[in-house]
């Protein structure tokens, strides 16, 4: 029987009634961000507050991703209000920022492995074993599984997506790319409708969960 696959890779934002603010309680009382200009604006505010916060301390970024709840660390929620500041700037005050927790979480993740590995990525993961996943963790296990598959199906493809801009028409074509290695990664017969946000958040963060992970001599070694 034929793969059956539907890849609806919708380039939107979080859902906003269940969206929040970014924790930010200490920005500028006069900061106006002005009004929201659409999903793409948005994304790429995330992504250019991501890449400031990671700018500004790694560990800081490490010890949020390594956390279950979800919540800012304090050091984090200090340096939030300049790169959010920062990041509208750079978007040209075009866009409001919201998001549930993994929109940050995802970002961050993927700014983090950005900003240690660069361009060249993380390398060879077939000395990886399979990742133990756990909902207890905060780990979207059904999504984060499908995300390993594609990321052991075509590494250099999965990490070229991180590299490009958010709602670019780069990232759409490296999509296209990772098309075969997703119908691979879906069960038989199955529809994947998902957002090109947390398909590409969800590589981000599995590479994440990588760089923790032991690694296997390979086979035959002594």
């Amino acid at each position: 029987m034929r793969t059956i696959l539907a890849i609806v890779l919708a380039l939107t934002a979080a859902n906003p009634a269940a969206a929040q603010r970014v924790p930010v309680p200490d920005k500028d009382p006069d900061f106006e961000p002005g009004k929201k200009e659409g999903a793409k604006d948005t994304r790429r505010v995330v992504q250019a507050f991501a890449n400031c916060m990671v700018k500004r301390g790694m560990s800081s970024v490490a010890e949020f991703l390594d956390r279950p709840d979800g919540a800012f660390t304090r050091t984090l929620r200090s340096r939030a209000p300049d790169c959010l500041i920062d990041a509208y700037d750079d978007a040209g005050d075009v866009a409001m920022l919201k998001g549930e927790s993994v929109t940050y979480r995802y970002a961050l993740a993927e700014a983090w492995l950005l900003r240690k590995f660069g361009d060249a990525g993380f390398g060879d993961v077939s000395a990886i074993p399979p990742l133990t996943l756990s909902p207890a963790s905060g780990q979207n296990v059904g999504l984060n599984a499908l995300a390993e598959c594609v990321i052991r199906q075509d590494t250099a493809g999965s990490w070229a997506l991180l590299t490009t801009e958010a709602a670019s028409p780069e990232e759409q074509a490296m999509f296209q790319r990772l098309t075969p290695a997703m119908q691979a990664c879906v069960h038989q017969g199955s529809t994947l409708k998902m957002q090109a946000f947390f398909v590409r958040g969800a590589i981000a963060e599995t590479y994440y969960l990588m760089t923790k992970a032991p690694r296997v001599a390979p086979a035959g070694a002594k």
